[in-house]
C-alpha cells in the first residue's frame, strides 16, 4: 500500500507540473485559446487521474524497437522493473523469442515501461535518461536492473540501492559518452529524476496502456495485426508467444 501511495503522490506532482506547463504554453501561444481541461483530483487513484488528463503528443518518447520496423506483426510488451514475471521474460525468454520471430523478420517488439510503483518509475526514468533512444543500451541497462532485482528487493533501503546501482555500476559504463565525471554522478541522477519530459513521455505510454488496452497486470503482451489485437497477460514462454504470433500471421494470410 505504501509504495502505491508514494507512486500516486510523485506521479500527481509530475502530472501537476505537466498541466501547468501546458496551460502556460497555451497562454503564450494564443491568449484567446480556451485552456484545456486539466483537472487533477487528489481523491482519485493515479490511473483514473491519468486517464482523464490530456498529455500532448509532443511529450511522446520514441519507441524502443527491437527488430525490423517493417515486420508485419507488432508486439508491444508492457513490463515493470519490479515485476518478477517481467524479470523472467526479459532474462530468460526474450532472447529465445527474438531468435525465433524477430530475427526472421516476422515480428518487431516495442518495449514499454509499466509504472506500478515508485521504484519502477524511477528506474524507467533513469534508464531512458542514460540510454535515450538507443535500443541496445536500454536493453543492457534493463538486463542489469533485472539481474539485481532480488538484492534490490531485499535491501533495507531500496531507493538508495537503486541510486547506488546506477552510480557504481551502470553510469560508469556510459560516463564517457555522456561526458560525466565520477564526482558528478549523483548530480546527474538527480537531474534525470527531475526531467519532466521523460516522465511525461513514460506516462503517455502508461495512459495508453490504461485507456487503449485496459492493461491491469504485467507483463502484458499485445500483438497488433492490422485491426486485430491479441492480448496476453502474466508469465509466458517464448514458445507460447511464438504460437500466438503464428496464429496472427495465419489470420493475416487468410485475410489477404
Amino acid at each position: 500500500m505504501r509504495k502505491s501511495l508514494e507512486l500516486a503522490s510523485v506521479s500527481m506532482a509530475i502530472l501537476s507540473i505537466i498541466t501547468h506547463m501546458e496551460l502556460v504554453h497555451s497562454d503564450q501561444n494564443n491568449n484567446q485559446q480556451k485552456k484545456p481541461e486539466q483537472e487533477l483530483r487528489g481523491d482519485l487513484p493515479f490511473d483514473v487521474n491519468l486517464k482523464r488528463l490530456h498529455i500532448p503528443e509532443h511529450y511522446r518518447l520514441p519507441e524502443i524497437v527491437i527488430g525490423d520496423e517493417k515486420a508485419p506483426l507488432t508486439l508491444i510488451v508492457y513490463s515493470s522493473f519490479t515485476c518478477a514475471h517481467c524479470r523472467r521474460f526479459h532474462l530468460e525468454e526474450l532472447a529465445k523469442f527474438k531468435k525465433k520471430c524477430v530475427d526472421t523478420g516476422q515480428v518487431k517488439i516495442y518495449l514499454r515501461s509499466y509504472l506500478d510503483d515508485l521504484a519502477s518509475l524511477e528506474a524507467a526514468i533513469l534508464t531512458r535518461c542514460i540510454a535515450q533512444n538507443d535500443v541496445e543500451m536500454v536493453c543492457d541497462i534493463s538486463r542489469q536492473l533485472y539481474e539485481h532485482q532480488d538484492d534490490w528487493f531485499a535491501s533495507n533501503n531500496p531507493k538508495q540501492f537503486l541510486r547506488d546501482l546506477f552510480i557504481n555500476e551502470i553510469l560508469p559504463k556510459h560516463a564517457e559518452r555522456l561526458k560525466i565525471k565520477p564526482e558528478k554522478y549523483g548530480e546527474f541522477i538527480d537531474k534525470c529524476l527531475a526531467d519532466i519530459k521523460i516522465s511525461a513521455g513514460l506516462m503517455l505510454y502508461q495512459q495508453e496502456a490504461f485507456a487503449k488496452y485496459d492493461v491491469k497486470a504485467i507483463p502484458t503482451f499485445i500483438i497488433l495485426n492490422g485491426n486485430n489485437t491479441t492480448i496476453s497477460t502474466g508469465g509466458i514462454s517464448a514458445d507460447m508467444l511464438e504460437e500466438l504470433c503464428l496464429k496472427e500471421s495465419q489470420r493475416q494470410e487468410q485475410h489477404n
